[in-house]
């Protein structure tokens, strides 16, 4: 098992995040690293650029959660509206990723 590329704290101080909570920062940060990983490899040399990819990976993850995507919600008669961003997670992923990745040589 890897470790996540980020914990907790540099989200906090170094990423300056406000979005995940704590307690479930770990589970969205080793997804992000695991696509950081698959999709990239696992060669960088700029643990800092990496570690603030994590970050905004962990991000598009945390926010792509089903019970973050209401845009309406009915009681009566219940009924669930979700919302799209229009772009896929793969996109958005990616998006996310290169914000820093090309920094360090990888897109």
């Amino acid at each position: 098992m890897s470790m996540a590329y980020a914990d907790a704290e540099f989200y906090k101080s170094d990423f300056c995040g406000k979005l995940i909570p704590d307690e479930d920062f770990d589970y969205y940060a080793q997804r992000a690293t695991d696509y950081l990983i698959t999709r990239y490899g696992n060669n960088a040399s700029d643990a800092y650029t990496l570690s603030k990819a994590c970050c905004a990976v962990a991000e598009v993850y945390y926010k792509a959660e089903p019970e973050r995507n209401i845009s309406s919600e009915k009681v009566g008669d219940y009924s669930v509206t979700y919302s799209s961003s229009g772009d896929s997670l793969s996109s958005r992923l990616a998006d996310a990723a290169s914000a820093y990745l090309p920094q360090v040589g990888w897109c």
